[in-house]
């Protein structure tokens, strides 16, 4: 698995890049890929040399958090990049063109404020990136997922390939999933015909319908709270009935108050 985390180190992207670490070396990852991206100004070229300070600082931190996550695993390999690029126009090309597996990143938190917040950078990444997406809250330290959620829409689960990294996951810590599929007021449960089942046939798993006729994100947040779930996954495609609420605008909101590691498959 080819992982990559953006880092901009902040507390919350070194946080990040711990928690990424922690699931590499579980995950028997050899490698993971760090990058900061430093926005490049429109200074004359007499102010080349900060540029070229700001390069050097960047490499000297840079070198301070691997030292730092060496502690942590020191049998991963660690290869950092530097890119003087404005990260939210970068990095979705860079991530799209290199094959990645897995993007983890750090998120304070979205804010309404349009700037280089580790937040704006995670909602840019989560609009232009078809690859899946582990957003890590403040403060969050790694632990062994024991139990999964993963949101259900009325779409069937056709194709399994975007599934992967979920799988992988769950084959690896021996995580339970709980299934939970969030339903409009007024609609029946014989709407919802897909063959889950099929699906996860080999994972531990149970099924829960929840009615809701309030926030639909207030609706899972108590589920995971309930189900006591280290990771909340969430399947973000273009279609179906739930188009505006379920998948972007859902998965944006809440990634405005997120409590746990949000993955987010794109299908």
């Amino acid at each position: 698995m080819n992982i990559i985390c953006p880092v901009d180190f902040s507390t919350t992207s070194v946080d990040a890049a711990k928690y990424a670490t922690s699931l590499c070396g579980a995950l028997g990852v050899n490698e993971l890929e760090i990058v900061h991206c430093i926005t490049k100004s429109n200074r004359a070229s007499i102010f080349k040399s900060v540029d070229e300070s700001a390069i050097d600082r960047a490499e000297m931190d840079l070198q301070t958090l691997v030292e730092h996550l060496q502690t942590i695993n020191d049998t991963i390999s660690y290869r950092y990049r530097i890119f003087i690029k404005d990260p939210k126009e970068w990095l979705p090309v860079y991530i799209r063109d290199g094959g990645y597996d897995l993007v983890v990143v750090g998120t304070k938190g979205l804010s309404k404020v349009k700037d280089m917040t580790v937040g704006s950078l995670t909602e840019s990444l989560f609009r232009s990136l078809a690859v899946p997406l582990l957003s890590i809250p403040e403060g969050i330290s790694f632990r062994n997922p024991q139990r999964i959620v993963l949101t259900l829409d009325d779409q069937p689960l056709e194709d399994k390939s975007h599934l992967s990294v979920l799988f992988n996951i769950i084959q690896t810590f021996d995580s339970d999933l709980s299934l939970l599929h969030v339903r409009k007021p007024g609609t029946s449960d014989l709407d919802y015909t897909p063959d889950v089942h099929a699906v996860f046939g080999d994972v531990r798993h149970t099924l829960t319908t929840k009615y809701t006729r309030t926030s639909i994100t207030s609706t899972i947040d108590d589920f995971c709270v309930h189900e006591d779930a280290n990771i909340l996954c969430m399947i973000h495609r273009d279609r179906g009935w739930m188009l505006n609420i379920f998948h972007k605008s859902m998965v944006k909101e809440e990634l405005f108050h997120l409590r746990l590691p949000l993955l987010v498959l794109q299908d």
